[in-house]
């Protein structure tokens, strides 16, 4: 019914992803010897009701994932790629600046780094030598 609600699925989506959850919870259940309705009670899905990327941004910036750190700019994404936080990533949600006015579309989302990124960066593109083979400078 949440999915409905939003209006954005067709009857067939809504199908699909009732299907999916359906099996999650079923085989969760299995997996820890209680029932999917036990696990529904316990630990019901909310799609949420908000729909414009403000809602998004607000309710990232205020409940983090673990490990995630919120921060103002994406200067922060230092901290990741020099280690100087304890963050596995840190994300921000104003763009400002060249990105902002290159890619206007882009605001109202969040933008991430994460040390993943920052540890394939650093491992694969940081000689000189080899990057210049590859065209770049």
């Amino acid at each position: 019914m949440q999915l409905k609600a939003l209006g954005r699925f067709s009857p067939e989506q809504i199908a699909a992803y009732a299907t999916l959850i359906d099996e999650f919870y079923r085989t969760l259940a299995k997996r820890t010897g209680t029932s999917a309705e036990e696990l529904w009670a316990r630990f019901p899905l909310d799609v949420g009701q908000g729909t414009d990327a403000e809602g998004f941004a607000q309710a990232l910036a205020s409940a983090p994932s673990k490990g995630w750190k919120h921060v103002k700019t994406p200067l922060g994404a230092l901290q990741v790629w020099h280690r100087t936080t304890n963050a596995k990533a840190v994300f921000w949600t104003d763009l400002k600046g060249k990105l902002e006015e290159d890619a206007p579309e882009l605001a109202g989302y969040s933008h991430s780094f994460d040390r993943v990124a920052a540890d394939h960066i650093q491992k694969n593109h940081g000689n000189e030598k080899t990057e210049k083979l590859r065209g770049y400078r």
